[in-house]
């Protein structure tokens, strides 16, 4: 099911989903003014579709002991073949890597890795960059603060 063929009901079940998944399905239900079991039928609907890709905690990096975020830009020779998949492949397995997009302009890649410390973080992009022959360069700007972190995708249209 796509967005745009959400009733109101779906959208605000989904917009409270997508920032505390942790309410019961009565306490969403009295929220949506549907019944417990209707908003539990939804929810499987929207999970068959794979509209809902998952419902997962989010963890405190700080309390975690992993408080180091890095963005990471990667430059590669070739964007296709063997040698990208197998370099897709090892940044999808590996679990300090929250996020990876490719991007246009200057870089292929944009990472979002998560460490314990900068020993930690280059070990990682040892394991994943450093050792790669199609990886020609990458660039590491590690953060200082968190301003936002979210996942969440305007369903509103009024809010996009």
């Amino acid at each position: 099911m796509k967005a745009s063929h959400l009733d109101p009901i779906d959208v605000q079940l989904l917009e409270i989903l997508q920032h505390d998944a942790t309410q019961t399905l009565d306490e969403l239900g009295e929220t949506v003014g549907l019944s417990g079991s209707a908003v539990q039928r939804r929810i499987k609907q929207h999970e068959r579709s794979g509209l809902i890709r998952t419902i997962a905690a989010q963890l405190d990096p700080d309390m975690a002991l992993v408080p180091m975020t890095v963005l990471t830009f990667v430059t590669i020779e070739r964007d296709t073949g063997p040698d990208i998949e197998s370099l897709h492949q090892r940044i999808y397995d590996h679990p300090n890597v929250q996020q990876c997009y490719e991007v246009a302009g200057l870089f292929d890649l944009a990472l979002v890795i998560t460490a314990r410390t900068m020993a930690d973080y280059r070990r990682i992009t040892g394991e994943l960059l450093d050792a790669d022959a199609n990886v020609r360069r990458f660039v590491s700007h590690v953060t200082l603060g968190t301003v936002k972190v979210s996942l969440a995708v305007p369903l509103d249209p009024h809010s996009a």
